[in-house]
């Protein structure tokens, strides 16, 4: 699911970004957040992306904004993670999966003091699994429902968004 603009605003305002630190997004599939994030807060981004065709369409687009200070790795992105020299200070998770969610304690781990993980879930499943690997590893989190409507057409008929739950861990 690529995010509408104001949830994409919203989650970028969960993380509570500063200039310099550094921003791993997992699963990315659009990179819009990282552009965003580049832009507004001058972060430094690592991109973990495992479609071929969704990295080419980063790259693209990453190269067309102008930012220069984002590093994209592709495949395998639960691999990748141990790879890694640098310490993030902020993890935005919107995809990744099973093998990502079971990888959560390490991101935990990984996470810079007064670090924080948001992670994006649209899934009754996915957020369940979320809630036990965080639940079993006693990592305290809190969740966030979000459900959005919009009225469109001449009628001003109510057309309900994709209902949208927010993790936000804090280190």
């Amino acid at each position: 699911m690529i995010t509408k603009q104001y949830k994409q605003n919203l989650s970028l305002q969960h993380l509570d970004l500063a200039p310099n630190q550094i921003l791993w997004d997992v699963g990315t599939k659009s990179e819009n957040y990282d552009i965003e994030a580049y832009k507004r807060y001058r972060v430094t981004t690592k991109l973990f992306e495992n479609q071929s065709k969704a990295s080419n369409f980063i790259k693209e687009n990453l190269s067309a904004h102008y930012v220069c200070d984002s590093h994209l790795t592709e495949g395998n992105i639960e691999e990748f993670f141990e790879c890694e020299t640098d310490t993030p200070d902020r993890i935005f998770i919107g995809g990744g999966g099973d093998k990502v969610i079971r990888k959560l304690p390490y991101l935990h781990n990984r996470l810079a003091l007064s670090g924080i993980i948001l992670i994006n879930a649209v899934t009754l499943k996915n957020l369940t699994q979320m809630i036990a690997v965080l639940t079993n590893a006693k990592i305290e989190y809190k969740v966030i429902s979000l459900s959005l409507n919009t009225h469109k057409g001449k009628l001003d008929l109510i057309d309900s968004e994709r209902q949208l739950f927010q993790i936000k861990i804090t280190k």
